[in-house]
């Protein structure tokens, strides 16, 4: 047996999107875990400051937010402007392309095997006005003790074009 969830976000005092998705209860818990598909939007600060989900039946259902997103495969992306600047940090910029995709974290491919670092992370529509979306997050990963680490930083979803990461560790270049 399914059930049959409904998800609308109100903008403005209509309804600017909706999705439906079938999920199969669990066996023994009360709740059923489901996926927000990107194509609803949490808004500027991805809060879902007004998401609504309904049963076949449209009687509204209690539900959470879990706080943790679970990541979702994205396709590598080329960068441009990737350098160092001695004293303050490394930084690469990624095209996302026109395509608008809504997009809310970014894995860092780098051959380092041992690392521990701050990273900021800015968007940007034109390329010229950047606004800083996660600041101070930490990426690490310890090969010595076959630790994968933390590669990935989230941020709120957006449809920005470029992003733009910064290794905040002045001390040597960062391979990205």
């Amino acid at each position: 047996m399914t059930l049959v969830l409904a998800l609308a976000v109100a903008a403005g005092g209509s309804w600017h999107a909706a999705k439906t998705i079938v999920v199969s209860p669990p066996a023994k818990a009360a709740y059923a875990r489901l996926v927000i598909p990107q194509a609803i939007d949490g808004g500027p600060d991805g809060a879902y400051a007004d998401l609504r989900i309904a049963g076949a039946s449209n009687r509204e259902m209690p539900y959470a937010l879990d706080a943790d997103p679970v990541q979702t495969g994205g396709a590598p992306v080329s960068l441009s402007d990737v350098g160092f600047v001695p004293g303050r940090y490394t930084q690469a910029v990624a095209d996302l392309g026109p395509a608008g995709t809504l997009h809310s974290n970014l894995t860092i491919d780098t051959p380092q095997p041992t690392f521990f670092e701050r990273v900021e992370v800015a968007t940007s529509d034109d390329r010229r006005t950047w606004a800083i979306v996660a600041s101070g997050a930490l990426v690490y990963r310890v090969a010595a003790n076959a630790d994968a680490g933390r590669r990935a930083i989230d941020f709120p979803p957006t449809r920005a074009r470029w992003i733009r990461i910064r290794i905040l560790n002045g001390a040597h270049a960062f391979p990205i």
